[in-house]
């Protein structure tokens, strides 16, 4: 806990790369640079940073203080947009394709898979010679792990606007 601001990493300092976007998803916050790459730090409890997940309970192992880049596949080139909305992020990349992490468990990355959580980049499907040109998440219902009752259960959401002008979710 700082009493003042304190800058994140060496971002526009002489010879780094500057930050151009940042995102914050009420828990991890990401930082996409000048060089098209994005850099994480928070908590990773669902995978969210695209780093192995510490299972044992303890919050505290939960969080990563240093900033983690987010690696793509090779050839993808730089990250152009970055959508994040609770316990998962989404990446644009000039390349037109659409790479999410974190929280899984109803398909929200757009994989095909529904597994709990990814902590590696899933690849959205779209279809064949579809790019993306828009990326939007968002996240609906309220959600206690605490409580006796959900009062809802928790969704996440990914939506790409596809360059044929088509809504993919």
């Amino acid at each position: 806990f700082a009493a003042y601001p304190k800058q994140l990493g060496t971002f526009g300092n002489p010879g780094e790369p500057t930050a151009e976007e940042i995102d914050f998803d009420g828990n991890t916050i990401y930082i996409r640079d000048s060089n098209g790459e994005v850099w994480a730090t928070g908590r990773n409890h669902k995978g969210q940073m695209a780093q192995p997940v510490d299972t044992s309970g303890n919050l505290e192992m939960q969080n990563i203080r240093a900033l983690t880049k987010i690696v793509l596949p090779v050839g993808e080139g730089k990250v152009v947009q970055v959508s994040t909305d609770q316990w998962y992020v989404v990446l644009r990349t000039e390349a037109g394709n659409v790479w999410s992490v974190g929280i899984n468990g109803m398909g929200q990355l757009g994989a095909g898979t529904g597994t709990v959580y990814e902590s590696t980049v899933q690849k959205f499907i779209l279809p064949p010679g579809v790019k993306a040109e828009a990326i939007y998440s968002c996240s609906l219902g309220d959600y206690s792990p605490n409580s006796a009752t959900y009062i809802s259960n928790h969704y996440n959401n990914t939506f790409v606007v596809g360059d044929n002008g088509a809504v993919y979710g």
